[in-house]
C-alpha cells in the first residue's frame, strides 16, 4: 500500500476508450508533490527533468506512471525512454502517446501495425481571453469561421489547438522533426459525435504529402478536452 502522501498526490487511474490500443487517465495534485514519489511509484527520472521545477516534475511523474501501468499490463519493460528531442521512446513493437496539464494526465499504448499512428493531447478549455491571445499562433485565417456552429470561438480554438498537437504526436515518429501549427488545418468537426477531420497543408515526407487527411476523435473530460488521432 502506498503512503497517504503518495495517495493524495495521484487520484484514481481510469481507462480511456480509444479507436485503437488502450489508455489511462488520472488527476493529480501538484501541491502534494514531493521528489520521493518517483521512488514510491517506481518511475525513473529523466535527465531532462532533474533540474526542473516541482510543477514540471509532478506532470512528468503522473504521465510516466500511467505509461508504467499500461506497459506492465503487457509484460513489457515498465520505463519509457527519452529521445534526443525529449520525445518518449517506447519498447520495440509498440507506440504510445502522453499528454498532461497541471492537474491531469493521459497516456495511450498500442502495438505497432502497418502505417499505424497514435497521438493524443489534453488541453484545459481556453477562456475567451486566452483564445484571443493565442488564436493567431494556432489557427489559420478562416479556420475557425469554417468550423463555426454551436461552440464558442474559444472552445473551437481549444479543439484546433489540441487536434494539431495530437497530429504532431501521431506523425513525429514517422517524420523525425518538428512542424508548425500552419502545417495542418482542421477542416471539419462534429459537435455531436465527437469527431474532426484534419488535413496536412505541407508535405512532411514522401509518405505524408500535403492533402493527407486524418479523422480524429474528441472527448470532453469536464474542464479538459482530449483529442485522439489513431489508426
Amino acid at each position: 500500500m502506498k503512503p497517504a502522501r503518495s495517495a493524495s498526490f495521484l487520484g484514481a487511474v481510469l481507462p480511456l476508450e480509444l479507436p485503437c490500443g488502450e489508455g489511462f487517465s488520472c488527476r493529480f495534485d501538484i501541491s502534494c508533490y514531493q521528489d520521493d514519489l518517483f521512488r514510491q511509484y517506481g518511475v525513473a527520472e529523466s535527465a531532462a527533468i532533474v533540474a526542473a521545477g516541482a510543477g514540471r516534475r509532478a506532470e512528468y511523474l503522473a504521465g510516466r506512471f500511467l505509461c508504467r501501468e499500461l506497459l506492465r499490463r503487457h509484460g513489457l519493460p515498465v520505463q519509457v525512454g527519452t529521445g534526443r528531442q525529449r520525445e518518449p521512446v517506447w519498447p520495440r513493437g509498440w507506440i504510445g502517446s502522453i499528454s498532461h496539464s497541471d492537474c491531469m494526465a493521459v497516456a495511450a499504448l498500442a502495438p505497432v501495425g502497418a502505417d499505424r499512428i497514435l497521438g493524443l493531447d489534453l488541453q484545459p478549455w481556453l477562456s475567451p481571453v486566452q483564445a484571443r491571445e493565442t488564436e493567431n499562433l494556432v489557427a489559420l485565417p478562416g479556420e475557425l469561421e469554417a468550423l463555426a456552429g454551436v461552440w464558442s470561438r474559444a472552445s473551437l480554438l481549444t479543439l484546433v489547438f489540441s487536434a494539431k498537437e495530437s497530429l504532431f504526436k501521431a506523425l513525429y515518429p514517422h517524420v523525425g522533426q518538428y512542424f508548425d501549427f500552419d502545417s495542418a488545418v482542421v477542416t471539419h468537426m462534429d459537435g455531436g459525435h465527437g469527431s474532426f477531420v484534419i488535413e496536412l497543408r505541407s508535405t512532411l515526407s514522401s509518405t505524408l504529402p500535403a492533402g493527407s487527411r486524418y479523422i480524429g476523435r474528441w472527448y470532453g473530460l469536464g474542464d479538459h478536452l482530449l483529442t485522439v488521432i489513431a489508426q
